[in-house]
């Protein structure tokens, strides 16, 4: 079983909307880009496939919502 929690990682990050996060098997954040090219540069994920890519939209704090 996974001991990685993505939403704390999601939480606890410094994402910007709109960046691009590469996911691997386990749930742990590999890389994020502005991009959903993880492949380029100077992102390169450090497990092997396979992956999910998810686009970071929006997050809320439940005591932000009224």
């Amino acid at each position: 079983m996974c001991n990685v929690n993505i939403f704390k990682q999601f939480m606890d990050g410094a994402y910007e909307l709109d960046d691009y996060v590469l996911v691997d098997s386990q749930g742990e954040i590999q890389a994020v880009s502005g991009n959903s090219e993880f492949f380029d540069a100077e992102v390169v994920p450090t497990t092997k496939a396979p992956y999910i890519v998810l686009q970071f939209v929006q997050a809320i704090r439940l005591e932000e919502v009224n």
